[in-house]
């Protein structure tokens, strides 16, 4: 599973490959490659919320890219 460590890391790489650079509308090519890369940020951040409560994480709190790593 996830510690909160590696998903911090994962969030700043996701901050980092669209900062100051990210699509403004649907026109540009990267804007669903960027909606995704959000929804993923979205939910690695209720992750570590979840880990900073002491929730623990189920199967729906994994985002797609980490549902295939754990059942590779």
């Amino acid at each position: 599973m996830n510690t909160k460590e590696t998903l911090e890391k994962q969030l700043e790489e996701l901050r980092n490959k669209w900062k100051g650079d990210y699509p403004k509308n649907d026109l540009d090519r990267r804007w669903w490659k960027f909606k995704t890369d959000k929804c993923m940020a979205e939910q690695i951040k209720t992750q570590i919320k979840k880990i900073d409560l002491g929730i623990d994480l189920e199967a729906t709190d994994l985002t797609d890219d980490q549902m295939v790593e754990l059942f590779k």
